[in-house]
């Protein structure tokens, strides 16, 4: 016997299908949008969608996005579902203090907390991918920042004007310095660029006027124009072999800046590069290429060519000759090192800048030693256990002595100092 189902029995099943599908897949969509933050206003301290009895300041969320919330003040917590703090969100949050960003959010927009000047700390997540540009304007109480390894891009004057700016780590996924991210940031003392980053833009680090210390990779090629101008107390930088193009007035107003040491040959570089900069020397390769010869200028700078790398003999500190066994120390690139095996009164050649760690360690019968002009610093326990060394001049020019550099020389009566010295640190 055929059965023929009727069109209200099709319409049963069908409705049961449907019924049945709907208890399988609602779950699914349910669990795939848990985590979302729902559009909406919410309260800026609590984070929480804002209720009938909520009348505190709020921010809104429209598809995951923060906007609006200039007027938030004290701690401002973000839910979780949020992807973005977008452009300009909290800009001119004048009594804003802290942030909470969820694990969620991925990128930081455009002046999104710009002119906040009671915001002093924030931590990203390690979920951050970029930071917009003006991001941190003009955030006078923002004092360090740390970022997550996952930035791999920070917009073009992300921190400008960040004035009490002290401490900034830079990750390691960067690949550039934008324009301007650091301009302004008087109060930032030392940086260290991340390996990978080839180039720093213009006006990167201008009038950051507290910077002492920059550490620069060999991936760097290029600096921009005004990228380090007025940084005044800035008074040594060394440029790797890498960079081949320093654009015009770079350095301009870096007036404390008295040693640039290059790892390669000269660069191509604008103009004004070093305006307003005196007296300082620029520390070259015996085989470097496009500068002029030692004692003429270059840019402004006063060139210098360190001793050739190898054995010096301890007393005259000359190449030693082919028949002499006389005890030697090492030069390279214009570092003493290895000279454990000296006696009597030691000679270091002028163009040496640096006494290396542990150079003259152990030293026993070193009796003086005769330092260059152009030494720049003293090594951690350069001289340590030169029990026989009783007295030493120590050059103008020399702005650091390093940890325990004479610890243990018993001996040693006097230390006398230029008096024009620039000595700034001295280690314990």
């Amino acid at each position: 016997m055929k059965i023929i189902a009727s069109s209200v029995s099709r319409k049963i099943i069908l409705g049961v299908t449907i019924a049945l599908l709907s208890g399988v897949l609602a779950p699914i969509a349910t669990a795939t949008n848990a985590n979302a933050a729902e559009n909406g206003e919410y309260v800026c301290s609590t984070g929480s969608p804002l209720g009938g009895g909520d009348n505190g300041p709020t921010y809104k969320i429209t598809d995951g996005v923060v906007a609006d919330g200039g007027s938030c003040a004290g701690n401002v917590v973000i839910p979780d579902g949020v992807t973005s703090i977008g452009g300009f969100a909290f800009a001119g949050a004048s009594s804003l203090t802290s942030i909470t960003i969820p694990a969620s959010v991925t990128s930081i927009g455009a002046y999104a907390f710009a002119y906040t000047p009671a915001l002093s700390s924030i931590t990203f997540p390690a979920s951050v991918t970029s930071i917009g540009a003006y991001a941190f304007a003009y955030t006078p109480a923002l004092s360090s920042i740390t970022f997550p390894a996952s930035v791999t891009s920070i917009g073009d004057y992300a921190f400008y004007n960040a004035t009490a700016l002290t401490s900034a780590t830079l990750p390691a996924g960067l690949t550039s310095i934008g324009n301007g991210v650091f301009s302004g940031a008087s109060a930032l003392t030392s940086i260290t660029i991340p390996e990978g980053v080839t180039s720093i833009g213009d006006y990167a680090f201008s009038n950051a006027r507290s910077l002492n210390s920059i550490t620069i990779p060999a991936s760097v090629t290029s600096f921009g124009i005004v990228a380090f101008a007025y940084t005044t107390s800035l008074s040594s930088i060394t440029i790797p072999a890498s960079v081949t193009n320093i654009g015009r007035n770079a350095f301009e107003g870096a007036n404390a800046l008295k040693n640039v040491f290059f790892l390669g040959n000269a660069p191509t570089v604008g103009d004004g590069v070093f305006d307003f900069v005196t007296g300082a020397i620029a520390h070259i390769k015996a085989n470097a290429t496009g500068f002029p010869a030692e004692g003429q200028t270059w840019n402004g700078l006063i060139v210098a060519v360190p001793p050739a790398d190898g054995g010096y003999v301890c007393t005259t500190g000359k190449v030693p000759e082919a028949s002499d066994a006389s005890s030697t120390y090492t030069i390279i690139d214009g570092v003493v090192s290895a000279g454990s095996s000296c006696v009597g009164d030691v000679v270091i050649p002028e163009g040496v800048t640096s006494i290396g760690t542990y150079a003259f360690y152990d030293a026993q019968s070193i009796t003086s030693v005769t330092l260059p002009s152009t030494l720049i610093t003293l090594g951690d326990f350069a001289f340590e256990r030169t029990t026989s060394l009783t007295s030493i001049s120590i050059p103008a020019k020399v702005t650091s002595i390093g940890l325990g550099t004479f610890y243990s020389t018993r001996s040693l009566e006097s230390i006398t100092f230029a008096a024009d010295s620039k000595l700034t640190t001295i280690g314990d």
